[in-house]
């Protein structure tokens, strides 16, 4: 497995800053920039289980090959301490078999004192990717593979994963292009879900509040049912209809399920601009 790896450090300190303000008792900020490439030769999935941070993730054609750069952060009693944290945690990747995951391997001692933020992330457009993380806004763009993303707090979006979605987040708002079939669980945010291609797919969506917009590429064999807190409009071909609280429809041969329920929200569900 190949493995490069170039760091650069700074230390920055406001001493007038620092006089000023009562967080100076906390002590020396350290920051260290990393960057790294593994190869993916062989791998058809890859899980991007990393602490809190946001990440910008890149399918960057067919080389099989992974690439990533960031920033460690810390905080130390001296500026010595305070670079010294930054150089311990580090990126590690694992394989088995076809699947592989990119963690943190963070020392026990520095596990308070260290924040890891990611600025880009580059894999195999064919890809299929999985991101697990705390808080962070995550963007995904050009990956055709099936796409999950698995976050507590963050605005997630996501342009491709031909072969699915499905997003689950406590906290944030949610904007999906895709030629897959999507399933969402939200907590608070609105949520926009745009599809593309010629062929139906399924639409998931459960949030406890914000309101709910679809695009929909297609709907003569539509399935659809709606339960909403506040208002629900849908307008395409074979649809027109806005009420509250509770609607369904049956079309066609009712292979398309669009099942969306949202407790405090609206429920618009429309036909996709075309091309």
């Amino acid at each position: 497995m190949r493995h490069t790896l170039t760091v650069v450090s700074w230390l920055a300190l406001d001493a007038a800053g620092l006089a000023a303000s009562p967080a100076c008792i906390l002590g020396y900020r350290g920051s260290v920039e990393f960057s790294g490439s593994e190869s993916l030769a062989g791998i058809d999935a890859l899980r991007l289980a990393l602490p809190s941070t946001p990440m910008e993730v890149v399918g960057a054609g067919t080389s099989p090959e992974l690439s990533y750069q960031g920033v460690w952060h810390s905080l130390g009693g001296t500026s010595k301490v305070a670079e010294t944290y930054t150089t311990r945690p580090r990126l590690q990747l694992q394989s088995d078999g076809t699947f592989a995951q990119l963690s943190a391997v963070i020392p026990l001692e520095v596990q308070s004192l260290v924040d890891l933020e990611m600025e880009l992330i580059q894999v195999p457009a064919a890809l299929d990717l999985e991101i697990d993380t705390g808080l962070g806004d995550i963007d995904v763009r050009g990956v055709s593979g099936a796409v999950l993303v698995n976050i507590r707090r963050g605005d997630v979006m996501i342009d491709g994963g031909d072969l699915g979605v499905a997003v689950s987040t406590d906290e944030g708002t949610i904007d999906i292009t895709t030629a897959g079939h999507t399933d969402v669980i939200s907590g608070i945010g609105s949520i926009d879900i745009v599809q593309r291609g010629t062929f139906e797919r399924d639409v998931f969506v459960e949030a406890t509040g914000g309101n709910v917009h679809v695009e929909l590429v297609a709907d003569a064999n539509l399935d659809l049912w709606v339960l909403a807190g506040g208002r629900i409009r849908v307008q395409t071909e074979t649809v027109s209809t806005v009420t509250d609280g509770h609607y369904s429809r049956v079309v066609g041969q009712g292979t398309h399920r669009v099942w969306i329920e949202t407790g405090l929200g609206n429920v618009d569900i429309v036909r996709a601009a075309t091309p």
